[in-house]
């Protein structure tokens, strides 16, 4: 028996079904669509503005970082390594309901250790506590706990979709909440994947900064939050990395820092690990700092001038860097309104004022947009100082001899 086989000629190709079609079209209209932002990416440089030769006294750090201790990444040693590339001096430690090791310098890079309290009610970051809360104590009133073991107790992502905070009534126990976060905005894209997330996926690969960059947005809805808690006691606002080792530390530590004042009469942290973690601590808890995204430019020289002891009808100057983009706006939230010289802010009201300073940057198509650059702590306005009265007149006295 013979067996015939057919070979097909160069002229008789097997054709791909509807479906096929379909989806060979849709693959190659994905990887054009993504391969657009990967490129365009290659066009973007950061730091927008060259950092000052000479910049003022500032410590930079990242707060709320995760280790293999627990849900993170990178080791302690590893992150350092991280943080001392990136040009940081001390990085906040925040792995869940792990006690804390003592503070020390890896890489030359402070390492100080908060927790990451889970929480019924949602996440707080506890600074400055000697241990990790019990299963029970989490589960009671968490933030009147940490104080009593001397921290200070930060919401955590507060507003985040997967786990917000849900105990409001309770906040003012707490020091501050986090007001921008990394993590949280990355979430967030993630509910937009074919218009943000997978666009700033695609520029993430060629240019991790400006893919970070891409998912930075305003929190006009815990602003307001964080004013209203600031108009009754001082409540300080940060800005957290909640980093995990994906995007890379490097690329997190890069894009957006805390900035603190160095001891007075010190250009940098003390040596003793010890003393250092005690200015670090002081100044987070007590809300001394400001948050820089460095992709845009270093945040050394940023002040609200006036902020001491600020009151209806005073005013703040926003001192900037030496350096700075050449497109920025002054934005104020709360009892101030800014001045027509674009840098002074009038105290109009009682409350809270908090100041943000906004860059003109590179969006991921071709148009630009605006992204925060600058944040300060909010600050609490005072009712205005009553103008002494004035001294009565003095009697007179007659100088005239009596008759």
């Amino acid at each position: 028996m013979k067996v015939l086989m057919v070979i097909p000629g160069p002229g008789r190709r097997k054709r791909l079904g509807p479906a096929r079609r379909v989806l060979t079209l849709l693959g190659v209209a994905v990887v054009l669509y993504l391969g657009f932002f990967a490129l365009t990416a290659l066009l973007r440089r950061y730091p927008l503005v060259a950092p000052d030769p000479t910049p003022p006294a500032a410590v930079m750090g990242a707060w709320h970082v995760h280790s293999s201790r627990s849900d993170g990444r990178g080791t302690p040693e590893e992150i350092a390594k991280a943080a001392a590339e990136a040009g940081l001096e001390f990085v906040v430690l925040a792995d869940h309901n792990v006690d804390p090791s003592p503070p020390r310098f890896e890489h030359g890079v402070l390492l100080i250790d908060a927790v990451e309290v889970s929480t019924p009610h949602g996440h707080v970051v506890a600074l400055g506590v000697p241990r990790a809360l019990t299963e029970e104590e989490r589960k009671g009133d968490v933030l009147a706990t940490i104080t009593s073991l001397g921290g200070a107790g930060f919401l955590a992502h507060p507003e985040q979709k997967k786990n917000p905070w849900r105990d409001w009534p309770s906040a003012p126990k707490a020091a501050g909440l986090e007001l921008y976060s990394a993590d949280s905005m990355f979430r967030t894209a993630q509910r937009s994947p074919v218009t943000v997330f997978a666009p700033a996926t695609a520029s993430w690969l060629t240019n991790p900064i400006h893919g970070l960059m891409t998912v930075v947005t305003d929190q006009p809805a815990l602003r307001d939050r964080l004013l209203m808690l600031a108009t009754a006691a001082p409540f300080a606002a940060i800005c957290a990395h909640d980093a995990h080792g994906l995007p890379s530390y490097l690329s997190e530590f890069r894009t957006l820092a805390i900035q603190i004042a160095p001891p007075p009469g010190q250009t940098g942290l003390p040596e003793d690990p010890v003393e250092a973690a005690r200015h670090v601590t002081d100044a987070i808890a007590h809300g001394h700092t400001s948050c820089v995204f460095r992709a845009i430019a270093g945040g050394a020289g940023f002040e609200l001038q006036g902020a001491e002891d600020p009151s209806v009808g005073g005013t703040l100057k926003v001192k900037l860097p030496a350096r700075r983009p050449e497109e920025i706006q002054i934005r104020v939230h709360g009892a101030g309104v800014l001045d027509a010289d674009g840098t002074t802010v009038r105290l109009d009201r009682e409350g809270a004022v908090q100041v943000e300073v906004w860059s003109k940057v590179p969006g991921m198509y071709f148009q630009d947009g605006w992204k925060p650059w600058l944040v300060s702590n909010p600050l609490r306005v005072r009712p205005a100082v009553p103008a002494a009265p004035a001294p009565a007149p003095a009697p007179s006295v007659s100088t005239e001899p009596p008759p």
